[in-house]
């Protein structure tokens, strides 16, 4: 069968020709991604990744009706362009979280050296979003809030992530939110420990962006 047929049935939601589409086509869109992921990234998604994501996507909009692709030419080109956006978000996202949480903040650093939330909530906080924006950004919120209760209540004692968390999101620096912690629960707690749930805050943003890229 050739591949316009196989673009024909996918539109009927034909999922056999789904998969045969993605036979013949992931080796070869799956070398072309890796070629685009730097060495330093290569560790966090490869080529494969990319590709199966990538297949699926195109398979979804074709049975969808969201594409209107008849030929071989127009479905590469499609294909193409999806591998790149997927690449580009990646990239952008592991760069994003490496400046955002990555370094151990010892108790004796200034505020102006510590690190941000990593942008989906610093970006968020340096401008007046858009409508559009606005909705994404609370959604999202509500998601890793949501999270932060699953995966960390069992882990930290108080402060808890989300109070951390919120805390971050008004601007305040670690010191401010360890004097916080001492003036509501009576205790001291460490610039280090705040770190640490900072790190899990981190960790659960991840998770998030992993299930959405997979998707």
């Amino acid at each position: 069968m050739t591949v316009n047929e196989l673009l024909a049935r996918c539109k009927q939601g034909d999922r056999l020709a789904e998969n045969e589409l993605m036979a013949i086509y992931f080796d070869k869109i799956a070398a072309d991604a890796s070629k685009m992921i730097s060495a330093k990234y290569q560790s966090k998604f490869d080529g494969e990744d990319i590709a199966v994501s990538a297949l699926k996507s195109l398979a979804n909009q074709l049975r969808e009706g969201l594409v209107e692709i008849d030929d071989e030419k127009h479905f590469l080109a499609r294909l193409i362009a999806i591998v790149q956006n997927k690449v580009h978000h990646q990239i952008e996202y592991w760069t994003a979280l490496k400046r955002g949480v990555c370094r151990e903040v010892s108790d004796n650093q200034s505020s102006s050296d510590r690190e941000p939330l990593p942008d989906l909530i610093h970006q968020a906080l340096s401008r007046e979003p858009s409508p559009e924006e606005a909705v994404v950004f609370t959604e999202e919120l509500l998601k890793l809030r949501n999270r932060l209760d699953e995966r960390t209540l069992d882990r930290f004692s108080k402060p808890s992530c989300k109070e951390v968390l919120d805390a971050r999101r008004e601007g305040k620096d670690y010191i401010t939110i360890c004097e916080d912690v001492k003036a509501k629960y009576g205790r001291d707690i460490s610039t280090k420990a705040i770190y640490y749930r900072i790190k899990a805050i981190q960790e659960v943003l991840e998770e998030i962006a992993l299930e959405e890229f997979e998707e």
